[in-house]
């Protein structure tokens, strides 16, 4: 399992929220605290390894301007839960999105 914790400001968090949802498509979204904290599930399939991959991502808005983002990310395969890098995989692509966005 991985976790990262990314530290974004001086943007619109409901925008940034919505544009991560329409680029990742998440399969579960759940919603807590008066729309503070929002929080994604990510689900994916990486054929060629046969690994899955399952990512939680969780916005918490601190205010307008001020959002923290928490990933937690684990993925494996048959018994033992070997995910051959795939879950690293999904990080990158994960801190990718931000980093051409700018965010971070």
């Amino acid at each position: 399992m991985r976790q990262e914790v990314l530290d974004i400001t001086g943007v619109n968090t409901k925008l940034i929220i919505d544009e991560f949802c329409y680029t990742f498509q998440p399969s579960g979204k759940f919603e807590i605290d008066n729309d503070n904290i929002h929080i994604y599930v990510i689900e994916k399939y990486f054929f060629r390894t046969k690994t899955d991959v399952a990512t939680i991502v969780l916005f918490e808005e601190k205010n307008q301007n001020h959002l923290v983002v928490h990933i937690g990310i684990a993925g494996g395969t048959d018994l033992f839960g070997f995910s051959l890098g795939a879950h690293n995989s999904m990080l990158k692509r994960i801190k990718r999105y931000f980093r051409e966005k700018n965010l971070i």
